[in-house]
């Protein structure tokens, strides 16, 4: 047997065969632009009131120190009172001794002035005059 000949013509196309399998999955895509902030929610409703504690009462302090005395003050001076009352009139003190008597006058008779008593001058009594 001889060699092989040359390679014949082409023949026509085949119909085309079964869906091949599912390839890789490629590589992630870029990130996109981040989205607008959302609006703001409903206030929420109040909490309840807590319960009141229960304190326990402190013990008093010490006083303190005593504190600096203070200046001297600048007082009025004091103003003359009211002018008392009149005290009760003392009682009388007791009489002296009586003197002795006089040294005699040296009146001539004839010329002496003796004046009268009063109670003898007037013809009438005075009333205040209290006679012997």
């Amino acid at each position: 047997m001889g060699p092989p000949g040359p390679p014949g013509p082409a023949g026509p196309a085949g119909e085309a065969g079964p869906r091949g399998l599912m390839g890789h999955k490629g590589h992630q895509g870029y990130y996109g632009l981040p989205g607008k902030p959302g609006a703001k929610g409903d206030a929420g409703l109040k909490g309840d009131k807590g319960d009141n504690g229960i304190g326990i009462p402190g013990i008093p302090g010490e006083p303190g120190p005593q504190g600096a005395a203070g200046k001297p003050g600048i007082g009025k001076d004091g103003q003359d009172g009211v002018r008392g009352e009149a005290g009760v009139p003392g009682t009388p003190g007791t009489p002296g001794a009586r003197g002795p008597p006089g040294a005699p006058g040296l009146c001539d008779p004839s010329h002496c002035f003796r004046p009268q008593p009063l109670y003898m001058v007037g013809g009438k009594k005075s009333i205040n005059f209290k006679g012997p």
